[in-house]
């Protein structure tokens, strides 16, 4: 999967690496955090004691594919990071030694999450559709009603909604203004493209409100703050889990 933002500061790598964290459970899983001009995942999420090597090093021929995957503490998550800030990545962008490494990927993993910079969306586009790889674009409330047309033109898979201008757990607020959006989205794709509604959706009530006008909704810090609390004992753990998702789903 890749997942990109039509602008910078939407929530697509909070996203992103939920969506990879809620699949490492069950299968093999590696994000790579391909925005080497804004790297955000170490500085947001973990700090590791060494330089790191990331994606440009591999790409660039400078690093070997174990010299830069490494593990998400308390997980079983492998993460490539950007590697080394660069705004010119003109010694790096080579479809041969890309089109290579996602081929050895494809051997071990069951899911790769790419955390992509919305510059190289359009170029990145073109080679998600030649493989037949689904390109999944976040729209906000701040996403002008051209930009959406764009991304109903451009997204596969699923169109990700951020219902909320903030970081993930915030509270939902506008209603029909998510409404308004959604149905935008729908109206520019001619309902051919499902839109899922994520950030702020904590119980089953705003779950319901968000369901009744929605294909999906996505649902992320809840389910990793019950896991984080009870990760010491995997059975209340298990059991809370079932429970709230029980609850969402009961009403969806």
């Amino acid at each position: 999967y890749m997942v990109t933002s039509s602008n910078p500061s939407e929530g697509k790598t909070t996203y992103a690496f939920n969506l990879a964290l809620s699949l490492e459970k069950t299968n093999r899983v590696l994000f790579i955090e391909a925005d080497i001009r804004r790297p955000s995942v170490l500085n947001g999420f973990y700090q590791f004691d060494k330089e790191i090597l990331g994606l440009g090093e591999i790409i660039s021929g400078t690093a070997q594919l174990d010299e830069v995957i490494f593990k998400v503490p308390g997980t079983e998550l492998d993460i490539i990071t950007s590697g080394e800030k660069r705004f010119d990545m003109s010694d790096i962008v080579n479809k041969e030694q890309i089109k290579k490494f996602l081929d050895v990927l494809k051997l071990e993993y069951d899911y790769v999450i790419v955390d992509s910079p919305p510059e190289e969306s359009v170029t990145l586009n073109k080679y998600l559709t030649k493989y037949k790889k689904s390109h999944i674009y976040l729209a906000s409330p701040t996403t002008t009603d051209q930009r959406m047309k764009n991304i109903s033109k451009m997204s596969s898979g699923y169109v990700y909604y951020v219902t909320i201008k903030g970081i993930t757990g915030s509270k939902l607020s506008n209603v029909s203004s998510i409404r308004k959006n959604v149905n935008k989205i729908k109206k520019y794709s001619n309902n051919n493209l499902p839109v899922a509604v994520g950030f702020g959706i904590k119980d089953s009530s705003s779950a319901q409100k968000m369901a009744a006008f929605s294909d999906g909704i996505i649902i992320g810090s809840s389910i990793v703050e019950l896991i984080h609390k009870y990760s010491n004992n995997e059975k209340k753990m298990n059991s809370k889990l079932s429970t709230y998702i029980s609850s969402i789903s009961n009403v969806i």
